[in-house]
């Protein structure tokens, strides 16, 4: 278990927060943090594959070639 020290606006914040979303302050900070590592794998991620070197292919081209920006057809 770890001790943070948490600014007084920060927790109300949390608290109101937990509220809204009817869960506790403790899942909710747990949740946060576990958020924000992900988001920083992910970035770091991204961040990789860029510096690799090599052909990239915007989105738009690899929906056309997979026929997805196409409206989907409708089932008789």
């Amino acid at each position: 278990m770890s001790a943070v020290e948490i600014h007084p606006s920060l927790i109300r914040a949390l608290q109101s927060r937990a509220r809204r979303e009817r869960i506790s302050v403790d899942r909710l900070v747990k949740r946060l943090i576990a958020d924000g590592l992900q988001e920083v794998d992910d970035f770091e991620a991204i961040q990789a594959y860029r510096r690799r070197r090599g052909r990239t292919v915007p989105l738009a081209d690899v929906k056309t070639h997979l026929g997805l920006d196409r409206p989907a057809r409708r089932r008789r």
